[in-house]
């Protein structure tokens, strides 16, 4: 691997730890000393090309390479969660690709560095290549649009070459459902996944939000015509964003995708489902059963309230207080308990609707169900004893570094982007840092009033606990919880 694709992988598994960056800041903006932080200084220019795809270009002539991502939204409702995946395994694993494919041939001429990730609301391409290949990049896109082996084939049904494209595309979905466990587990953050899928469909019962969790009968029930369905359906140019930063020409940029594109039809974007989301409020414990010794990974979610209403930053200043490292009461609490050295990592994962809050805790078997009671117990306690003044500016200035650390890396501008486009103008409002009303939200005693405020919210069991590991081990520790017991099927 290249020094570069180096570095950029590493700044791309950092994106995903720096999600809490939106959050952070707005809370920065109570003390006035970040305004603006994650500003770098890029030109940004934005269009629509006229088949409907919107653009953003984050000019930066330091950046010896460009780096691209495109966002094709979910707008629509799926009833089988692993279609989305499986369309993504039929186009870019080379396992199931095996003769290869006219993407696949592209993307390795441009690099081969490229991540493609789903989540609930969205499929996500990070490409990275040098800046004089971004017409083969313009045209990898055009093949992504009109990707002929997953589109019924407007040829001669009983023709030769119509049979023989129909096995071909078959097969590698077959091939797909083969390989999906082997292609899930080999990944380095497979764990989180399945937490989150897990924490998903428990969460929002009902919801298309929730209907993640891919087992064993979602892809047995799964067939080629979804996968072409839910293609044709999704991935339309008006329904996608891309951004693009690096030493780039916005206006060669443009004129590049318009050319690539002028042959397309006029394209609309998939009307959003009207939904209205519900929030599972009571407290589900899940084990994730796998083999091995290695120590248990606990992921605590919380759905909190919507990201246009700015009343729910003070919960996620209030998360930080009671689980952050390193000044957190309840990671502090632990650690007089003797649990051990507490890895403790938080983030939140913005959606449609809702913002997720998940806790990251790594410890030993036998401190799991102490761990549990514990964390309950600091949660009611702060309903009745306060946010003391030095809490709150740790918890300040704890993410006042985080940010001038992580604002050191380009993806916080991609994320905003992102961001911006998603929750569309109320993002943009919420942004500004001289807001009267989030500078209100923030003093201590606006804290203190709004946990008063939440008595239920934060003093009841609720959300979902999943944990990871072997439950043969765990289990004998266990003697007041009843977790269910998913068991891990490869």
């Amino acid at each position: 691997m290249s020094t570069v694709r180096s570095r950029v992988h590493r700044m791309n598994k950092r994106i995903f730890k720096s999600k809490q960056w939106v959050a952070a800041m707005l809370i920065t903006a109570a003390i006035h000393s970040l305004s603006g932080g994650a500003d770098t200084g890029a030109p940004k220019y934005s269009f629509t090309t006229p088949k409907g795809l919107k653009v953003t270009t984050l000019n930066d002539p330091a950046m010896d390479f460009v780096h691209a991502e495109l966002l094709i939204f979910h707008k629509g409702k799926f009833n089988n969660p692993a279609i989305p995946t499986l369309t993504l395994l039929n186009l870019f694993d080379r396992n199931v690709n095996r003769s290869g494919s006219d993407l696949l041939d592209i993307l390795e001429r441009l690099g081969n560095d490229f991540v493609v990730e789903q989540t609930a609301d969205y499929l996500a391409l990070k490409v990275n290549f040098l800046p004089d290949k971004f017409q083969q990049f313009a045209r990898f896109l055009k093949g992504l649009y009109s990707y002929n082996p997953l589109l019924n084939i407007k040829i001669n049904p009983d023709s030769y070459t119509f049979r023989k494209r129909e096995h071909d595309a078959s097969q590698k979905f077959e091939a797909g459902i083969a390989n999906y466990w082997r292609y899930f587990f080999r990944r380095e953050n497979w764990k989180r996944e399945i937490a989150y899928q897990i924490a998903y469909s428990k969460l929002f019962p009902g919801s298309s939000l929730g209907n993640t969790l891919i087992t064993a009968e979602t892809l047995n029930q799964a067939a080629l015509t979804d996968v072409r369905a839910f293609y044709q359906r999704a991935f339309r140019l008006p329904n996608s964003l891309l951004i693009i930063k690096g030493n780039i020409d916005p206006q060669m940029a443009r004129a590049y995708l318009n050319s690539e594109f002028s042959f397309f039809k006029e394209q609309v974007p998939e009307v959003p489902v009207e939904e209205k989301l519900t929030v599972a409020d009571k407290r589900e414990i899940i084990v994730f059963n796998v083999g091995g010794v290695d120590s248990p990974v606990m992921y605590w979610f919380e759905a909190i309230e919507p990201l246009d209403n700015d009343r729910h930053i003070p919960l996620l200043v209030l998360n930080n207080i009671l689980f952050g490292f390193p000044v957190g009461r309840i990671y502090l609490s632990a650690r007089e308990m003797d649990m051990g050295n507490l890895d403790i990592r938080s983030e939140v994962t913005n959606q449609r609707e809702v913002s997720v809050i998940c806790n990251t805790i790594e410890l030993r078997f036998r401190d799991i169900e102490t761990f549990i009671q514990l964390a309950d117990r600091e949660r009611k306690k702060i309903t009745i004893k306060k946010v003391e003044r030095n809490e709150y500016l740790n918890t300040l200035s704890y993410f006042y570094g985080k940010i001038k650390v992580d604002t050191q890396y380009f993806e916080n501008e991609i994320n905003h982007e992102i961001m911006t486009s998603f929750y569309s103008f109320k993002t943009e409002h919420f942004m500004k840092p001289d807001s009267r009303a989030q500078v209100a939200q923030f003093t201590l005693a606006g804290l203190n009033e709004r946990i008063e405020e939440s008595k239920g919210f934060i003093d009841s069991p609720r959300g979902v606990i999943v944990i990871i590991g072997n439950y043969e081990l765990m289990g004998r520790y266990l003697k007041t919880l009843k977790p269910v017991v998913y068991n891990e099927k490869r």
